[in-house]
C-alpha cells in the first residue's frame, strides 16, 4: 500500500517562505548588499525550478517565483504572453494565482 504523504509540496512551500525574506532582503539591500541579495534570491528560484510541485500551494509558490523575475509586476509577464489566446491565458492564471496568494 501506498503511503500519502501528509504534507505535499512542503519543501516547495518552506522555499517560498525563503524566497519571500530573501526577496524582502533585496528590496531593502543597498549598495554592495544588493548583488548578493540578488545572487541568494537567484539560488532560491534555481531550487523552486527544480522542485516538482503536486499541489495548488506548490503551483502558488512557482509563481511567486516567476513573479520574482518579472521585479513582482504581473503586467510584465502578461506583456510577454499577449500575442496568442494561450499566452493571455496563462498571464491570466499567473496573475489569479497570485491574486489568490495575496488572499489567503
Amino acid at each position: 500500500m501506498a503511503l500519502i504523504d501528509p504534507f505535499p509540496d512542503a519543501e516547495l512551500i518552506s522555499l517560498g517562505q525563503d524566497l519571500n525574506e530573501a526577496w524582502e532582503a533585496e528590496r531593502l539591500a543597498v549598495d554592495e548588499a544588493v548583488e548578493g541579495a540578488v545572487l541568494r534570491c537567484c539560488d532560491i528560484v534555481k531550487r523552486i525550478e527544480r522542485q516538482p510541485a503536486t499541489t495548488l500551494a506548490g503551483l502558488t509558490i512557482k509563481v511567486l517565483a516567476l513573479s520574482w523575475c518579472h521585479d513582482g509586476d504581473p503586467l510584465a509577464w502578461a506583456s510577454l504572453c499577449a500575442s496568442t489566446t494561450d499566452r493571455r491565458l496563462v498571464a491570466s492564471i499567473l496573475t489569479d494565482i497570485i491574486a489568490a496568494r495575496g488572499t489567503a
